[in-house]
C-alpha cells in the first residue's frame, strides 16, 4: 500500500492545479503539533515520519475515485481488483485510522479550484453507497474560511463554495449523516423508567404486532402505532459491520444523543434467534445474501459489551409503548 500511496501522490502531484510537493510539505508542518494532539497514544514518529504519514494518507485517492481519467487503467490494482475497493473502505473507517479534517481541509484548499468538488463532496460521494443521502445536510456546514483564516492561502473559489465539516474526521462525518426524522425525546418526569430493549420478533409477532417495511432516509425511523411496527427497510453488506466502528465513536466519545448505539441494542433487543430474522425478511425489511443465523449473529455481536451508560436509548418511548402492547390482555 505505500506503493500505491506514493504512485498516487506523483499522480496527483502532477494535476494541472496542483501545487509543488514542497508547498503541501509546509503547510502540513505548520500542523504537525495540533495534529498529534488528536491522537490518544505518543505517536512515535519524528517530525518528517509524521509529516509524510499525513501527506501519503490524505484525500489523493478520494480524487482519483471520483474522476475515473486519473486512473491508469489496467495498471492500477486498485481499481482494477474488484476486493480491494471494499476493503479500502472498510480499512477507511477504523477509528484507529483517521486523519483530523483540518489535515485535509489544509491539503483541499491549497489545491481548489472552482471547477473541483470540494473535500465534503468527495468524502460524501465516496461514502454515498453507505449512508441515503440525496445531499448533504446543512448542519455540516460552517462559515467558508476566509484569507484571514488562513493567511498564507489564497482561497480560488469564484462561485459558492462548500464550508467547512464540523466534523473531526471521516468517521465522525458518517456518525453526523444517520439523523433520524424523528426528535429524541427524553423522559417527561425526573425518575420516570427508561427502556432499552423489548421482546424478541417472534415474541411481538405471536402478541400480534404487525410488521411493515417503509421507505425511509435513515434506518433509525422505526416507529409503533395501533400495533403496528415500521422498520425501514435495510439492506445488509459486509459494509454493516462497519456500522461496529461508529459504535466505538459514540462510546469513546460520549455523544449526548447516541443513536447508533441505540439502535444496535434495540435491533438485538428484537433480533435472538435466525426465526426474528426470518420475519424481516418475509416483509422484506431485511434483504442480504446469506443465512438468518449468519445476520442474528451480527446483531448480536454489535452491542456486546456495549453500554449507554447514563445516557437514555433513542428507542426508550419505543420499547415502552411495545412492551405495553404485550402485556394487555
Amino acid at each position: 500500500m505505500e506503493e500505491h500511496k506514493w504512485r498516487y501522490l506523483y499522480a496527483f502531484l502532477s494535476l494541472e492545479h496542483a501545487k509543488s510537493l514542497e508547498n503541501y510539505v509546509t503547510a502540513l508542518r505548520d500542523l504537525e503539533h495540533r495534529a498529534r494532539e488528536y491522537y490518544a497514544e505518543t505517536i512515535k514518529l519524528s517530525s518528517d515520519e509524521f509529516v509524510k504519514m499525513m501527506l501519503l494518507d490524505g484525500f489523493v485517492f478520494l480524487l482519483r475515485y471520483m474522476f475515473p481519467k486519473h486512473r491508469d487503467h489496467g495498471r492500477d490494482p486498485i481499481f482494477d481488483t474488484m476486493w480491494m475497493l471494499n476493503a479500502l473502505h472498510i480499512d477507511m473507517k477504523l477509528l484507529e485510522n483517521q486523519l483530523p479534517f483540518f489535515v485535509l481541509e489544509r491539503l483541499d484548499y491549497r489545491t481548489a479550484y472552482a471547477a473541483r468538488p470540494s473535500l465534503l463532496e468527495l468524502t460524501t460521494f465516496y461514502f454515498g453507497n453507505l449512508v441515503k443521502m440525496d445531499e448533504i445536510p446543512k448542519n455540516h456546514y460552517m462559515p467558508s474560511p476566509t484569507s484571514e483564516s488562513y493567511p498564507s492561502i489564497q482561497v480560488p473559489y469564484s462561485i459558492v463554495a462548500p464550508s467547512r465539516p464540523q466534523e473531526k474526521h471521516f468517521l465522525h462525518l458518517l456518525q453526523s449523516c444517520y439523523t433520524p426524522s424523528f426528535q429524541w425525546k427524553s423522559p417527561k418526569a425526573k425518575g420516570e423508567k427508561t427502556y432499552e430493549c423489548t421482546r424478541s420478533l417472534t415474541e411481538l409477532d405471536e402478541a400480534g404486532v404487525k410488521f411493515k417495511v417503509v421507505s425511509s432516509n435513515c434506518f433509525f425511523d422505526v416507529k409503533f402505532t395501533s400495533g403496528e411496527l415500521e422498520i425501514p427497510h435495510l439492506q445488509i453488506t459486509g459494509f454493516t459491520e462497519s456500522f461496529r466502528n461508529l459504535i466505538a465513536l459514540e462510546q469513546c466519545h460520549q455523544f449526548d444523543k447516541p443513536y447508533i448505539t441505540s439502535y444496535s441494542v434495540l435491533m438485538d433487543s428484537l433480533i435472538s434467534t435466525p426465526n426474528d430474522v426470518a420475519l424481516l425478511i418475509r416483509y422484506e425489511i431485511f434483504e442480504f445474501l446469506g443465512s438468518n443465523e449468519e445476520v442474528a449473529l451480527l446483531f448480536n455481536n454489535l452491542s456486546r459489551e456495549v453500554s449507554l451508560g447514563i445516557k437514555i436509548s433513542y428507542f426508550s418511548g419505543l420499547c415502552k409503548d411495545l412492551n405495553s402492547y404485550c402485556n394487555m390482555r
